[in-house]
């Protein structure tokens, strides 16, 4: 189970190009590791670890897209 969930990662980060996509996908990879009862506990913190590196990536570029569109209405306000 554990190479199945690492693999889905992999997938992930690999095959995955749209953000919406990516949020589902991850979202579904969450949901299943959360659900799953069977992983020992060096492989629980190894899943845990990548899960958070990649939402971690996915929550910074979403901050990242709000911070540029913010900043965007602020110059056009300013311009106008």
């Amino acid at each position: 189970m554990y190479t199945a969930v690492f693999q889905a990662f992999l997938l992930y980060e690999e095959a995955v190009c749209d953000q919406r996509a990516r949020i589902t996908a991850l979202h579904s990879i969450v949901g299943t590791l959360y659900s799953c009862h069977c992983f020992g506990q060096e492989n629980w913190e190894a899943l845990v670890q990548v899960c958070s590196r990649v939402a971690a990536c996915v929550w910074l570029l979403v901050f990242l897209v709000c911070l540029c569109v913010r900043v965007r209405e602020l110059i056009s306000g300013f311009l106008q």
